[in-house]
């Protein structure tokens, strides 16, 4: 009961962050499960489905945001490159059909998205995943390698390739309150979106508690235009318990 408590204080506490939809690649949870779960499951696919946060921040240099200006932008003083962090909020479902394939599915509200992904593991404990959220065109290819694995932890590290849609925002601090009920699919339709371009070093970690996680990932990278770095620091969460929670909560009817 206490657990659950905290959960739905996380769930709360995470809402008042949602800016706009990004995907977390669910796949990559093939990963972190032993072959004695398949063996246990009489090798049947294994799926879950879960409600979740996924949170993401992408940190340019002074030079990047320079220079995108110019190609990109109108610049403005008070305008900056996505000055807050990024939330989607949703459903989401992991299918898991063996030890080498997995697929991720997620729909995103109150901002409409949807995201794909699959993970193969290619040969022992090395990986490919692909990722996509293809309403508005953000895509990455990972490979890694399972470091570490343990039921209740697990990390691993390798590389990426990124295509990321970026946008100039109001860097105001009312501005950025009302930002989250705007949506992201609203502002990066305008003339100052683009796209970055990106590649490096990628890490994750995962904690589990009984049928929730907490998964967080570090991008250590370049942009390939301007040449300079990026670093992206992302974190998701997802919990079967709170789903199961949020639909026991009554609900009040009219009279």
């Amino acid at each position: 009961m206490v657990m659950r408590k905290y959960f739905l204080l996380l769930f709360v506490v995470c809402v008042f962050f949602c800016g706009c939809a990004l995907h977390a690649p669910l796949s990559e949870g093939l990963m972190y499960i032993d072959k004695q779960v398949f063996e246990d499951n009489n090798n049947n696919t294994i799926k879950g489905m879960q409600l979740g946060l996924f949170c993401t921040a992408s940190f340019f240099t002074e030079k990047f945001q320079q220079n995108a200006y110019k190609n990109y932008g109108i610049f403005e003083e008070n305008k900056k490159l996505t000055p807050m962090w990024r939330c989607n909020l949703g459903n989401g479902e992991s299918l898991i059909f063996n030890d080498n394939f997995a697929l991720g599915f997620s729909i995103g509200l109150p901002y409409f998205d949807i995201g794909i992904d699959g993970t193969f593991r290619i040969i022992e404990k090395n990986y490919l995943t692909i990722n996509s959220t293809p309403l508005t065109n953000n895509y990455e290819l990972i490979l890694q390698r399972k470091m570490f694995s343990h039921p209740n932890f697990g990390f691993s590290f390798g590389g990426y390739l990124r295509q990321e849609r970026q946008s100039f925002s109001i860097n105001d601090p009312l501005f950025i309150l009302v930002m989250p009920l705007l949506g992201d699919a609203f502002r990066q339709m305008k003339k100052e979106s683009f796209f970055t371009y990106s590649a490096g070093l990628r890490t994750t970690a995962q904690a589990t508690y009984k049928d929730s996680y907490i998964r967080v990932y570090l991008h250590i990278g370049k942009e390939l235009e301007f040449n300079t770095p990026v670093y992206v620091i992302s974190v998701s969460f997802y919990s079967k318990e709170l789903l199961e929670l949020l639909a026991s909560i009554p609900i009040p009817r009219r009279f």
